[in-house]
């Protein structure tokens, strides 16, 4: 057989074989639901690792047209603790091993108390297209961005007295695509960013009182659709703004505590269990620092890091890469003194 036509057959093979396989993987990938987004494809579990939810796509049924799935919340040991017929959204579980389900458009989030282990629908509330609610600390109150008369309105619907408070701002404040953050250890404060006319501000408002005040402004290098956001300090006394230079803050007054050093860049987490701040340097590759700040120093925390590597401190797991770093040498991670 001359060659020209091996090379003829050999192609016609392989195409029907990658035809096949691409085939085979549409109808696994419609029959497994696959066509679900990331964020609602994948069991999320909760804080203390009791439960899993997630959503289930239920063959040959319909809602209004639309394929029907069922939110499902089972135990770690694979035992059913709830199943209800709940269109796909993001999960969100609060640190009492409650749930809140944000729809796919951003415009309804359905919460659903655990009560023990037995779980119920217990509100749908409308949102702010595009917003997120945010959980307290202790898992009993929902802050969130709702339509109102003026505009956003922020909103706390209270779970163990199920009723949604307005929070009183001042007449003269409008949030402007608002975007929640964080609360405050003790719940009586809520961090938030919001637009304003030359860039986005990182603000606080006073849950009770309404109080606002500007901590720090950030041009536009905040909030979605940018990844990176100020991050608070495990005790709630400092903040990490993402933002050249980076720096910390004090999380009551906005006050510039410390300045990362040049040519570095915090880590994605950044924040370890005992308040200590990583970064790394660009002039000091293949190491990891951190700042302590009753110290006022900072300290070598690993050394000898390859890219694209993971290590775990303070109970916290983090991933490590350079940026723009050439092929992975084998190279074994050394704690720094």
């Amino acid at each position: 057989m001359p060659k020209k036509s091996r090379q003829e057959l050999l192609w016609r093979l392989l195409s029907l074989v990658f035809g096949a396989v691409a085939v085979v993987l549409v109808g696994f990938s419609s029959w497994a639901g696959i066509n679900l987004p990331l964020n609602v494809r994948f069991p999320v579990p909760s804080p203390d690792g009791r439960y899993f939810a997630f959503f289930d796509p239920v063959r040959g049924e319909k809602i209004e047209g639309q394929s029907r799935s069922d939110l499902v919340v089972a135990t770690r040991e694979g035992k059913l603790a709830a199943q209800f017929p709940l269109s796909p959204g993001t999960i969100l579980w609060s640190g009492d091993d409650d749930l809140a389900v944000v729809s796919t458009q951003h415009n309804l989030v359905t919460l659903l108390p655990g009560l023990g282990g037995r779980f119920l629908i217990l509100a749908a509330l409308p949102l702010e297209p595009g917003s997120l609610p945010a959980w307290s600390p202790d898992g009993t109150k929902l802050a969130y961005l709702r339509p109102g008369l003026r505009g956003e309105a922020l909103a706390v619907y209270n779970l163990q007295q199920p009723q949604t408070t307005t929070v009183p701002l001042p007449a003269d404040f409008h949030l402007n695509q608002a975007w929640l953050l964080f609360w405050s250890p003790l719940g009586d404060e809520l961090y938030f960013l919001n637009d304003e006319s030359d860039g986005v501000a990182l603000e606080m408002a006073q849950i009770q009182t309404g109080q606002v005040a500007v901590l720090a402004r950030g041009g536009n290098a905040w909030g979605p659709p940018h990844l990176r956001l100020p991050q608070l300090s495990p005790d709630g006394s400092r903040i990490y703004l993402p933002v050249q230079p980076e720096s910390v803050v004090q999380a009551q007054t906005g006050e510039t505590i410390w300045k990362l050093p040049g040519s570095s860049n915090a880590l994605w987490s950044p924040w370890s269990g005992e308040g200590l701040l990583y970064y790394e340097r660009h002039d000091f590759p293949r190491q990891l620092f951190a700042h302590d700040f009753a110290a006022q120093a900072d300290i070598t925390v690993l050394s000898g890091v390859p890219t694209n590597g993971f290590f775990s401190s303070n109970g916290k797991s983090y991933f490590y890469r350079e940026r723009n770093s050439a092929a992975s040498e084998n190279l074994t991670p050394q704690l720094g003194s």
